[in-house]
């Protein structure tokens, strides 16, 4: 299953991301998880905590139920099928840890910003990438798909783990290319 995340920006200023996730054959009664880790850091974080708030509609734009059933976990009352999420989390944490957002600037760790549905085999991942200004570009390790000149577009990771492991940083970016050993940098 192609898992589909979108990152959107509407109001840098307000420290916020919007995320938005269409699980094309989500369980019945699907769960979801923001994980307490992240890659390189062996401290338990509490991510969930900036998730301000969280729905899901099915397929026919009806509004899901909802539960949360601890700090990092949440379960849709849903039957199956296609499920539409979207969320909007905090970004206020200026260390390499977490998601930070304002109107000179933005960093994400994919572990502070995309839930993982559980118990669904997830294929392939794509990120849509939505630039907030137009003098911003976008740096990141996940493959790119179709971007534009400043970095902004679609994006893919062969698993949520790699899409985790792989932070995004946005700004009025310069980029300095240089050889090592033959190989551009």
């Amino acid at each position: 299953m192609l898992l589909h995340y979108q990152v959107e920006m509407p109001q840098p200023a307000e420290h916020g991301y919007r995320v938005r996730c269409h699980l094309p054959e989500a369980l019945p009664g699907q769960r979801l998880r923001l994980p307490a880790w992240i890659p390189g850091s062996y401290l338990i974080r509490d991510f969930a905590r900036h998730v301000v708030t969280l729905e899901a509609r099915d397929d026919a734009g009806r509004a899901v139920p909802m539960t949360k059933l601890d700090k990092s976990t949440w379960q849709v009352a849903h039957a199956g099928g296609p499920l539409d999420l979207v969320w909007e989390v905090y970004a206020r944490d200026t260390s390499v840890r977490g998601a930070y957002l304002d109107g000179h600037w933005g960093f994400f760790n994919g572990s502070s910003l995309f839930l993982e549905p559980l118990d669904v085999a997830v294929t392939e991942i794509e990120v849509d990438v939505a630039a907030p200004c137009a003098n911003w570009g976008l740096a990141t390790a996940l493959d790119p798909v179709a971007v534009d000149g400043q970095g902004f577009g679609r994006y893919r990771a062969a698993d949520y783990e790699t899409l985790i492991d792989c932070p995004a940083l946005m700004g009025p970016l310069a980029q300095q290319v240089f050889m090592v050993a033959g190989v551009p940098h």
